[in-house]
Order: structure tokens, then sequence, then C-alpha cells
């Protein structure tokens, strides 16, 4: 009995230690990653003619993955692959790989994210560990999920909110809650490490909340569809772009190359460099000032044109994007300040097109505070059942129904539909 206690306590002393180094090896490579992306952008924004140098930017980009990384141009849906398979890997040079070709990416303005980059890291470093220690299946996915959660809560500052969407990254339907205690602990071990380091992440201010009264709801609703359909809308562009540019032009070089094009062509069209980039900027604005129609459009146009034709980054930053300026642009019609309506399109486009409506919820709470929870309660469930069955997750699973019964959709992946 002694022994037996005394085993299963060195195992547990063992495990706990293994998380500790991962969470602080994951904080302090994206924390690094961190850093770089806001130098290159802030040297991006002070020398506006290198967007004119991205499609020579793609080549490299593509000449490099092409070379040495075409087992790692899954993205995150790596993640989900090896998640769901132990002959899946998530390649160790995926780590280096996606930093170069993000930083790059934002260097000459590709219209991308960084959270894809913050996983991915995280999810190299799992596979060297399930590599090296031979770890179960069951504790395979329990790493893989610390991975997620790990590398979201390092990026975005939102421990909890990494928690859920490590549950949820993975599938469309019920999640399962295994290895919870492991996921919780790097999670806020994260976020602790980069409170230590001085890690500071941006505060987007709402102004104010009015308490809420029973004729919001019919403004919610409303709301709440249009952003599952602008989800939705992400999601069909983004992969149609990928698909077609991937038919018409086989070789990753030329077809980045393209792309670039394509991005410094729309840039010069529409004269404005407000798509480029991560556009935290104009996210703050729009919490501020009514943002046009056109503006979460064409968004969308350029994130799918960039990360379509091949480019690195990240889609949840550009939906964040999308989803505050068209909240922003509803407050023209509908009568709630332009702060919360901003604020429930910050999270709500992203549970419709992730379908994470818990995660994107809890998300809501970290960044704005309680006094949200019946506004992003409404918006985040409208958004998640209107955009149906698509994802900015190709391989996500689907393992139950959203708003109508489709059976022969069960078991499959996203892109099997």
């Amino acid at each position: 009995m002694f022994k037996f206690l005394k085993s299963g306590m060195i195992q547990s002393l063992r495990w706990i230690l293994l998380l500790t180094v991962f969470a602080f090896v994951i904080e302090l490579s994206v924390h690094f990653f961190l850093f770089s992306l806001n130098f290159v952008t802030n040297f991006r924004t002070d020398n506006q003619y290198f967007v004119f140098l991205l499609p020579f930017a793609g080549l490299i980009i593509g000449y490099v993955y092409h070379l040495f990384g075409r087992s790692s141009e899954g993205g995150n849906n790596l993640l989900i692959d090896a998640y769901y398979s132990a002959k899946k890997q998530i390649p160790l040079i995926s780590t280096p790989l996606v930093y170069f070709g993000t930083i790059a990416t934002h260097l000459f303005g590709g219209s991308a994210g960084r959270e894809g980059a913050g996983i991915q890291i995280s999810g190299g470093f799992v596979d060297f560990l399930i590599k090296k220690f031979g770890f179960s299946d069951t504790e395979r996915k329990t790493l893989i999920k610390v991975a997620v959660a790990g590398g979201f809560s390092a990026v975005f500052g939102t421990p909890f909110t990494a928690i859920f969407f490590a549950f949820e990254f993975f599938n469309i339907g019920k999640p399962k809650f295994k290895g919870f205690l492991s996921i919780i602990y790097v999670s806020m071990l994260v976020d602790v490490f980069a409170s230590v380091l001085g890690l500071e992440h941006t505060f987007y201010d709402v102004k104010t909340i009015p308490d809420f009264q029973p004729i919001y709801i019919l403004y919610l609703i409303i709301a709440g569809i249009s952003f599952g359909l602008s989800a939705k809308l992400f999601n069909l562009t983004l992969t149609y772009f990928h698909k077609y540019f991937a038919r018409f032009i086989p070789f990753l070089p030329y077809r980045l190359f393209v792309g670039g094009c394509v991005v410094l062509v729309l840039t010069l069209v529409f004269q404005t460099n407000i798509y480029l980039g991560i556009g935290v900027q104009t996210i703050l604005d729009a919490f501020d000032n009514a943002q046009g129609f056109e503006v979460f459009l064409l968004k969308i146009i350029f994130t799918s044109v960039t990360l379509g034709s091949g480019f690195k980054g990240g889609e949840v930053t550009p939906l964040f994007f999308v989803g505050a300026t068209l909240g922003s642009f509803l407050s023209t019609f509908l009568p709630l300040p332009i702060g919360i309506l901003a604020a429930l399109g910050f999270v709500s486009v992203f549970s419709g097109a992730a379908n994470t409506p818990i995660a994107c919820f809890i998300l809501a709470l970290e960044l704005f505070g309680f006094e949200i929870i019946p506004y992003a309660l409404i918006t985040c469930a409208i958004s998640y059942f209107v955009s149906g069955y698509s994802s900015i997750f190709n391989k996500q699973k689907i393992t139950n129904y959203k708003l109508f019964r489709k059976p022969d959709y069960l078991g499959k992946r996203i892109s099997e539909l």
C-alpha cells in the first residue's frame, strides 16, 4: 500500500514538474514572438512602402516551407489531427517555421493574426515531449489540449478563456473535460509567468454597459444573427480562397507571390493600410467611433487572400477586427451603446467562426466584466448556431447537432462536408 502511494506521488510530482517546465517554455517562446511581432508591426507602420515587398516576401516564405516544412503547412489543424490520431505528428520544425512565417507576413503587411503561431509553437514542443517520453494515449491527448490552452493564454492573456477554448477547439458539440486540472494549471501558470515577465496585453474599453432591459433581447437577436452570418461568410470566403489558390497555383512559392500581389493591389485600390497586419488600432477605434459597412467586409477579403494563399498568422485577431467593426456599424441603427455592440461583435463573431461559444462567453467576462453577461450569453449562442457547420478550423469533428439535426454529419470533419 505504502509503495503504491509512494509510486503514485512520484508520478504526480513528475507530471507537475513537466507541466511547470512546459508552461515556462511556452510563455518564454510566445513572449519573444509577441515582442518580435510588436517590433515588426511598428517598423512596418513607420515604413508603409514595405507592403510593395509583400509578394517577394511570399516567395521566400513559400520556398522555405517548400524545402523544410511541407509537413507543417496544416497550421492549427495539425493539433486537431494529432489529437484524433496517434500517427499524426506536430513536427518540432513547425515551431521556428511558423515564427519566421508569421513575423515575415506581418513585417510586409499581410492581413493575419497571431494566435496561430502561439498555438503551433506550443504544439511543436508538445510533440517533442510525446516522442521523447512515450506517453499513453490519454496523456498525449491531455498534453495536446495543454498546448492549445497554454498558447492561447500566452498570446491573449485570458487564462480562463484558454481553458475552455482548449476543450471546444477539437470538435463541434459537447466538450470532453478530461485533463481539466492539468489544463487549468498550465493556463494559469502561463499567465503568472507573463505577469512576472512584464508582458502587457491590449485593453479594450467598453465605457458603459446599461442595465439589461427586456427590449434589448430583440436588438441582441438581430445583432447575434448578423454576427453569425458574418462568421459564416468569413469561414466560407477563407475556405474558397484556400481551395482555389491551391487548385490553380499548386506550387506554394508562386501561390504566395500571387497572394501578395493581390493584397498589394487591394491596398492601392482602396488607398488604406488599416487592413494590413493585426489591425489592433482599428479595433480600438471601433469602440468609440461608428465604422462603415465596408470595413468588416474588406477585412474578410484581405485576410482570406492573405491566409488562403499561404501566408502565416492566425484567424482569431482578424475575427476580432471583423466583429468589433461590424458591431460598431450596427450601433448606427440599433439603440445600444457603440462600445457594447463592438464588444459583443468582438466575441460573438469568433464564437460562430470557431464554434467555441463557451470560451467566447468567458472571453467577454475576462475582457469586459460581469455586467456583459446577459448580452454576451445571447449573441454568442445565436452566432454559434447561425454560423452553421463551418469553421476556421476545418479539421474539427462534428460530435453533436447544432440547430438542425443532420445525422449524416455526425463523426465527420468540417473539411469532409
